[in-house]
């Protein structure tokens, strides 16, 4: 790693650092894929987490993997009005409800995190839209996360999607950082304007994870300390991509 000076205090990834940290993206997708395979009305939010512990242990024999520690669960699960760090219970998801999947592990010293909005059954035309902008906005802000932009044409692109989409974002929920630490610099706010704050280069490795709801993106925190929940029940979706800046392309981590 070497230090950006800039805005922020960066540290740039080397290539190597940066295979290791796709080794971490990869590894996170796939489980994450394994389990959004499983989602149907009538499991448990619990059975998710059970069988994401059985998938990691399963891949232990190949890496070194710890939980992201201040987190309770290992899988979070955050369904319908719930926008992010839902923990795993005794909840069971019936037809219609939309769930967001936000694995962390940190494998061979380097983090993985990635992030996807899956339905429960047959949903509402209107979830099904929330969906497709959430995953739009964030596909629109990795093709502005280049070498020579600024983090400000990352935040434009998402909101030029969801905007379309009548959505909006929940601005306090932004990206970050990932490498031997889970929340580096940069800060990726998921609303900006053009050719505005921190510059890419290359090097650095971060998140793109726009919250998306067609509410008044106002939240609350639950009882338990973690869960964000929206102030007026509106749903909402997520997709979460790591990427990493070359200087003649950016990478996605967590495909």
């Amino acid at each position: 790693m070497k230090n950006l000076s800039g805005i922020e205090d960066i540290e740039l990834k080397t290539k190597r650092e940066i295979e290791n940290l796709k080794k971490s993206g990869s590894l996170v997708a796939k489980i994450l894929k394994e389990i959004a395979s499983i989602v149907k009305p009538g499991i448990r939010t619990a059975t998710m987490e059970s069988i994401c512990v059985q998938r990691i242990n399963f891949y232990r024999s190949d890496y070194r993997i710890d939980k992201y520690l201040d987190f309770p669960t290992h899988l979070s699960v955050s369904v319908n009005d719930t926008a992010v760090h839902g923990i795993p219970d005794d909840r069971i998801l019936k037809n219609g409800d939309i769930v967001t999947l936000d694995l962390v592990l940190r494998v061979d010293g380097w983090y993985g995190d990635s992030a996807v909005t899956v339905p429960v059954g047959a949903i509402a035309p209107r979830h099904a839209r929330l969906i497709d902008a959430a995953r739009e906005a964030t596909a629109a802000g990795i093709q502005k996360a280049v070498a020579g932009n600024r983090i400000g044409d990352i935040g434009a692109a998402i909101q030029r999607v969801v905007r379309k989409y009548e959505a909006r974002v929940f601005e306090q929920l932004v990206g970050h950082g990932v490498g031997r630490t889970l929340h580096e610099g940069p800060v990726v706010f998921m609303k900006g304007e053009e050719k505005v704050g921190q510059p890419i280069v290359p090097g650095m490795v971060f998140t793109i994870e726009p919250v998306v709801t067609r509410g008044n993106a106002d939240y609350n925190i639950a009882d338990d300390g973690h869960s964000i929940i929206t102030g007026d029940g509106a749903y909402t979706a997520m997709f979460e991509h790591m990427i990493a800046v070359l200087s003649d392309r950016t990478l996605i981590l967590t495909e």
